[in-house]
This record gives C-alpha cells, sequence and structure tokens, in this order.
C-alpha cells in the first residue's frame, strides 16, 4: 500500500477502466464510470489515494443538490451515480491492496424517491395502441403530407422555387390515413420504393411490439440473431445470451404466440430478400446458421 501511496489517482483510476474491461463489462458502464470519477477528481483536485476524504466527497455532492451558477442542480439519482462509482473505484483499491479501507463506505445515497425529477409510467392500453399505429404508417405518410405557406417579408422580393417559402405540414394522428392515401398515390409510379416504406413500417411496428410484450432493451433487442428465436416450439421463445444481458446470466423469454407468428411471417420475407430497411429489427444469422444451406 504504501508503494501505491505515491501513484497518481489518474493513474489509478485508468488501470480500473481496465480491469472493466477485461472483466467483459459493457463499453457504456466503464466509459460513464470514468466520466463520473474523472470528474470529482478534478473539480476536488485530488492527486493521491489518500485525498479522497468522505468529507470532502460528501461537501461537493451536497453542493451538486444546489445547483451552482451556470449549472442545474442535480438529482438525487445523478447524485447516486457519481457516489457508486467512486464507492466501487475505492473496493477496486481495497481488493487490490492500494487502500486500507473505503473512505466512502459509509457515505448515505440519496433519497430518490423524494426527488423524483420523472415520473416513469407505463403506457395505457390506447397509448400502446397509438404508437404502434404511428410506428407502422409514418413511414409512408411522411410521403403524403400536404405542403404550407411560410409568412415572408413582404418587403423582399419572394423567391420563387425556394425551400425558405414553403415546409411540409406537421403530421397529426387523426390524418395519418389520408396521408398515407396520398403517398400511395404520389408513389404510385415508384412501387419499389413504395414496397420499402410499407415494409419499414411493418418493421418498426414488431420491433416495438417485441420490446413491450417481452421486456427487452433496446441492445439486447439489437444482439439477436436468427438462430435465437424458437418460434416454431410449443411454447415460443427468445434465447437471450448471457453476453447480451445486463445481468450477464442469459435467458429465455417468452414470447405471446402472435407475436411468434409475425416474427415468423417478417423473417421469411426477409429471407427471401423483401427488405425494407436495414438496422430496424435487423435479426443477424448466427455463424452455424450461415454455414447452412438456406
Amino acid at each position: 500500500m504504501s508503494e501505491h501511496q505515491h501513484t497518481p489517482l489518474t493513474e489509478h483510476l485508468a488501470e480500473y477502466i481496465a480491469s472493466l474491461k477485461a472483466a467483459g463489462r459493457a463499453k457504456s458502464h466503464y466509459t460513464g464510470t470514468k466520466h463520473l470519477v474523472q470528474r470529482v477528481i478534478d473539480e476536488l483536485t485530488l492527486r493521491r489515494l489518500a485525498d479522497i476524504q468522505a468529507e470532502a466527497v460528501e461537501r461537493w455532492l451536497g453542493q451538486q443538490s444546489t445547483g451552482q451558477p451556470g449549472k442545474t442542480a442535480m438529482s438525487a439519482r445523478t447524485r447516486n451515480s457519481y457516489l457508486i462509482a467512486l464507492r466501487s473505484f475505492c473496493n477496486w483499491c481495497v481488493e487490490r491492496d492500494r487502500l486500507p479501507f473505503n473512505p466512502l463506505a459509509k457515505l448515505d445515497r440519496a433519497d430518490e424517491r423524494s426527488d423524483r425529477r420523472r415520473e416513469r409510467r407505463a403506457l395505457s392500453e390506447a397509448e400502446l395502441s397509438r404508437l404502434l399505429i404511428v410506428a407502422r404508417l409514418r413511414p409512408l405518410a411522411k410521403f403524403g403530407r400536404e405542403t404550407i405557406k411560410t409568412p415572408t417579408d413582404e418587403t423582399v422580393t419572394p423567391q420563387k422555387r425556394k425551400r425558405a417559402t414553403w415546409t411540409l405540414k406537421p403530421l397529426a394522428f387523426d390524418e395519418l390515413n389520408a396521408a398515407v392515401e396520398m403517398a400511395r398515390e404520389r408513389l404510385k409510379d415508384n412501387p419499389t420504393f413504395l414496397a420499402q416504406q410499407e415494409r419499414l413500417g411493418v418493421e418498426r411496428a414488431l420491433a416495438y411490439k417485441v420490446a413491450v410484450t417481452t421486456g427487452l432493451r433496446r441492445g439486447e433487442l439489437a444482439s439477436l440473431t436468427i438462430g435465437q428465436l424458437d418460434l416454431d416450439s410449443n411454447f415460443p421463445h427468445i434465447v437471450l445470451k448471457a453476453a447480451d444481458e445486463k445481468n450477464r446470466q442469459g435467458n429465455s423469454i417468452p414470447l405471446r404466440r402472435d407475436v411468434a407468428d409475425e416474427l415468423r411471417e417478417w423473417i421469411s420475407t426477409m429471407q427471401t430478400g423483401k427488405r425494407g430497411s436495414e438496422g430496424v429489427i435487423a435479426f443477424r444469422r448466427s455463424p452455424v446458421a450461415e454455414k447452412l444451406p438456406a
């Protein structure tokens, strides 16, 4: 420990982040941790491990709760994220015999329930229905929007055929169907592009439906390959790999039969080359599946 007391704190932090990378932690986790710890180091001008004092960190967190000139006050959740990152860093230093004990171990977290900045809630059935409708229709509906004139200065000679004199009318939910019909009329001479936009709408709606009915996070959904979908068994499900799950344990996620049917249909059209877009629910073929005949 005495040998480490003269090592710059930033070097300890760099080695800690390297250990997180070696352990396979997500990039968002170790980059976020580095940012949080580094900010406290910079603002408290900490140079050595011995400079990490509970009183100084507690005072800094208290200052963030009231706000500072040019900065908004931190929520309790954000302040806790700083404390958790610092405490984890200190725990690593204890485990690696760089500190005799964690100086921040006894600091209490802020009460997040009494300082909520954003109230989270589930979508109602009506809201979810509207979301799926908009996701399905909007890719095509945006090509059926009407144009409206924008106010211009009468003292200035109007510029004909300039975008500055007009804009597209914002889409309203009640006008989606009319916009879709207008788009089909406008794109009737380009059936390939028309089909692509309709396909894109189906994909987006299906992406939301899978996310809502399974609880998968965006990254987990994006990590799936076709080989991880078991759609034809008595109990359709998704096999989530441990490396792609947040808690790194892996899981089997059940699928509703109607969602499984839609996924099966989507995959069948995808395999025949009728793609509408890339990266929406872009299930990839697993390395094993790529070696098998189609």
